[in-house]
């Protein structure tokens, strides 16, 4: 699992720009592999808590970053790229994969009944997310795909802060020696 503190090229921010706001604060970005899932899991869970979110906000962040995280490492070339920002009203969670992209990005995940491309059932991971999430858009080619979420913030324990408030900084690996 890798940090990066540079938030990516422009190309990665643009993917999600009309979902996630220019102001927002960035809590976390990470690329992650098969095998680092618990790992992703722990590093959402403490970066969304860090952020101010309460524990209904994070258990919603946790789901949906999980299940997109999963997605991507089966059907998006074994890794991705997980990034989390933060505004005064939501959460976003992102992740980006390099696999083939989704045929139909529009209706992905809308029937959990679906077969797979394969004739296996699938796409609940999918609809999971869209169930969850306040918001939900799908960037998609074929060198690609980029699913962008909005949680707002939705209970006790929730911080709310304006652009001036509370900020958590990305945590960077390379910074270590």
């Amino acid at each position: 699992m890798s940090d990066r503190a540079d938030g990516g090229s422009p190309a990665d921010r643009e993917a999600g720009a009309r979902l996630v706001p220019e102001q927002a604060d960035r809590l976390l970005d990470i690329g992650f592999v098969a095998g680092q899932l618990y790992q992703v899991r722990q590093t959402v869970v403490a970066h969304a808590q860090s952020g101010g979110a309460g524990p209904t906000t994070v258990e919603a962040v946790l789901l949906i970053a999980s299940e997109l995280a999963v997605n991507a490492i089966r059907h998006g070339g074994g890794r991705g790229q997980l990034r989390l920002w933060r505004t005064s009203d939501a959460v976003y969670c992102q992740v980006e994969d390099a696999g083939p992209g989704i045929a139909e990005p529009e209706s992905a995940g809308a029937d959990p009944s679906a077969e797979d491309e394969g004739g296996q059932p699938g796409r609940r991971g999918l609809w999971i997310v869209r169930m969850v999430a306040d918001e939900f858009a799908i960037e998609t080619s074929s060198a690609g795909t980029t699913v962008t979420t909005r949680v707002r913030l939705r209970g006790p324990g929730d911080r709310q802060h304006g652009r001036g408030g509370l900020r958590t900084p990305v945590f960077d690996s390379r910074a270590r020696t």
